[in-house]
Order: C-alpha cells, then sequence, then structure tokens
C-alpha cells in the first residue's frame, strides 16, 4: 500500500474531514496570492438583500415624473420583487430563515398587505421545521 511521506521521509500525518471543516476558513496558496474559502451566502438571503438595496436604491433615486418613476422601478425593485414572490424552495441557512422573517415583517409593517409574506414565511418555516427534524 502507499503511504504519504514528507520530503524528509517521515509519514505525513493524517487530515481527518472535520478538522479539515473545522476551520471557519482555509487559506490556499492559489499561484503566487492566497485564496480564502468561505461559507456561501443563502441564496435566500442573497434575494433579500438584493431586493432590500433595489428598494433603497428606488427611493434614493427615482425620478419625480410617474411615468420615469415606473420605468426606474421596472429596473430596481421590480425584477427582485418577482424573484421573491415566485420562490418556492426553503431557506438552506437560519441566516436565509431570518431574512425571511425580518423582510416579511418589514413588508407587512410598511404596506399591511405584501405578496412577499407568503412565500418568504413558508421559506423560512421549511427550514425552521427541517432544523426540528434533525
Amino acid at each position: 500500500m502507499f503511504k504519504c511521506m514528507s520530503a524528509a521521509g517521515e509519514a505525513m500525518p493524517k487530515i481527518s474531514r472535520r478538522l479539515f471543516l473545522g476551520s471557519a476558513a482555509v487559506s490556499l496558496p492559489l499561484m503566487g496570492a492566497s485564496l480564502t474559502l468561505a461559507a456561501t451566502p443563502d441564496p435566500l438571503a442573497a434575494a433579500c438583500a438584493a431586493y432590500v438595496a433595489a428598494l433603497e436604491d428606488y427611493n434614493a433615486n427615482a425620478p419625480s415624473e410617474d411615468a420615469a418613476a415606473n420605468a426606474y422601478a421596472a429596473t430596481t425593485w421590480k425584477p427582485a420583487r418577482d424573484v421573491l414572490e415566485n420562490w418556492t424552495e426553503p431557506a438552506v441557512s437560519r441566516d436565509g430563515a431570518m431574512a425571511a422573517l425580518r423582510l416579511a415583517a418589514r413588508e407587512e409593517e410598511d404596506t399591511g398587505y405584501s405578496g412577499l409574506t407568503s412565500p418568504l414565511l413558508t421559506a423560512a418555516l421549511a427550514y425552521f421545521e427541517k432544523e426540528a427534524l434533525q
């Protein structure tokens, strides 16, 4: 059987998966640079953040004329809202579930009714139900 050996001829230590994954981030040299591997953000958290950023952009920069404001909305917050209104997947992390709950609460507070509430609550609930089974 082949055994990994160091340059000095000593057996190399085994690195367990647990040890490898236990670090918060791993730095790897890559062509003279350092590459840091970090957790991938939850897609739902990213979609919620994109919607909030688009709303903030619209509120800060929308033209005052109705037709121009509607056109600006179509390129800023409306596409991000469409993504969330059609969301069908559960959150994949606690961060995603919490982002969905925060946005649902904000939408209900701001509008009294929002087409985002149901998909956001459903995605968050599915995450917490799955977590409870583990």
